[in-house]
């Protein structure tokens, strides 16, 4: 069984996070990162670890 953990994500610019999340407890479904978007050659999502992610999409 998968550990549960809580994440809060706080923005402060208004700007895009440059991914999107989809299902989570609500749905009843594992919270995938759905699609991300690179900047720069660099993903947004870089500076996450790895093991926390299931990345389905990725655009350029």
């Amino acid at each position: 069984m998968a550990q549960l953990i809580s994440v809060k994500l706080s923005r402060f610019d208004g700007s895009p996070w440059g991914f999107r999340l989809q299902g989570g407890k609500d749905f009843g479904t594992p919270l995938v990162v759905q699609k991300t978007v690179r900047d720069e050659g660099e993903s947004n999502l870089a500076h996450m670890r790895s093991s926390w992610l299931h990345r389905t999409d990725c655009t350029s």
